[in-house]
């Protein structure tokens, strides 16, 4: 699920940034082609690093939970002790 959404986060993100950053800003002098006006900047680094990051913390939050219901005792778990 970690890696999945990872992929589709990074997806959609740079879809968005892409499509924010081609938004021009107001002319302001004629004859000058405009800059946009949410300037961004996507790179396989910046995306690949968001993707690990977000990766790595799937993992985290799913392997302590699991590693501290591994060592209750099941008997003491279906009592409600």
């Amino acid at each position: 699920i970690g890696v999945l959404g990872a992929i589709l986060g990074g997806a959609i993100g740079s879809a968005i940034v892409i499509f924010i950053g081609k938004i021009p800003q107001p002319v302001r002098v004629p004859g000058v082609p405009p800059d946009p006006l949410f300037p961004g900047l996507v790179t396989p680094l910046i995306v690949g690093g968001t993707m690990a990051a977000a990766i790595l913390i799937t993992v985290i939050a799913s392997v302590l939970p699991a590693r501290q219901a591994a060592n209750l005792d099941p008997v003491d778990v279906i009592r409600g002790a």
